[in-house]
């Protein structure tokens, strides 16, 4: 048994003998496929310095409410734990491994999908510490990505589009009378596993209240790059369990918008939970200009 499996059964003794620890992937945080006793569990390691022990806390705490209320994720084997990780010290917490696999896109994937949001969401709404974690408003998602990108924009020569588009969408977005509450913030393919019509969520590290309406922009994104039914889908599923408002599902698009600003700071190595840059300053000009023509097509 490798040192990490030893780990694991150091701070898990209720999983019995510790077969395998195994990485199987990295991002932000790492996720670790653990087996033991004939049964498979994800043990989720948090990179060092972006989450406190009251962030992933307040992870596990939304995650238990959500489980408790009807949400569909997977079931928690402990609350916040410490592992040695190649010397260091690592915050961790421990699920069962969700059943099934990661689902093609098709259109039933996205009603399951659709569904899984509406019944978060619905749950969700009833979690007490909502406002123990700061909100994703126009300040997180819209002005700080601004200052974070300017220098870069500035330099390509693209600061004052983007100043421009920015006014635009801060003027609609705040005048809209959009439902607010705890959303996934992250609910895309790969946050999620189906087994034949049943859908388990995971991954609540960017959850936070926020925009419902922002909660399915990729799949709009996605949708309109493809030519595909996949938002209709997405509709269709969350409509079966919880209303969607005119006002939100037309907001969607604008969303695309916000959480471009945040995804190309993210890839430009400029945000806490970055990997390395993954775009450089010769990307900027056509991302600006694909900007300007989502807004032209989608948002006037």
């Amino acid at each position: 048994m490798d040192e990490l499996a030893r780990e694991v059964a150091a701070a898990y003794p209720q999983l019995g003998a510790v077969e395998s620890a195994r990485l199987v992937y990295s991002s932000v945080h790492d996720m670790v496929e653990v087996r033991a006793g004939g049964d498979r569990f994800a043990l989720k390691l948090y990179r060092p310095g972006v989450r406190t022990v009251d962030d992933v806390a307040w992870e596990v705490a939304l995650h238990r409410h959500l489980l408790a209320n009807g949400g569909p994720l997977a079931e928690l084997v402990s609350g916040v734990e410490t592992i040695e990780v190649d010397g260091a010290p690592r915050l961790a917490v421990l699920s069962t491994w969700a059943p099934g696999a990661k689902p093609p896109p098709t259109e039933a994937t996205y009603r399951l999908v659709g569904r899984a949001a509406a019944a978060i969401h619905a749950a969700a709404d009833t979690f007490g510490a909502a406002d123990d974690r700061p909100a994703r408003d126009l300040q997180t998602e819209l002005h700080d990505q601004l200052g974070l990108l300017r220098p870069s924009l500035e330099q390509v020569g693209r600061w004052d589009a983007v100043a421009d588009l920015a006014r635009r969408l801060e003027d609609h977005l705040s005048t809209q009378p959009l439902d607010v509450g705890v959303c996934h913030n992250d609910l895309t393919l790969d946050n999620v596993h189906i087994e034949e019509d049943r859908i388990t969520v995971f991954d609540l590290d960017s959850a936070a209240l926020s925009w419902r309406a922002a909660e399915p922009q990729g799949v709009f994104h996605a949708g309109q790059l493809r030519g595909d039914d996949r938002w209709a889908a997405w509709q269709a599923g969350y409509r079966e369990v919880r209303p969607l408002a005119a006002v939100d599902a037309a907001a969607v698009p604008w969303f695309v918008l916000l959480f471009q600003l945040e995804n190309t700071a993210w890839k430009l190595g400029l945000t806490p939970t970055s990997i390395g840059p993954q775009l450089g300053l010769d990307d900027l000009p056509t991302l600006v200009d694909w900007w300007g023509g989502w807004w032209h097509v989608h948002c006037r």
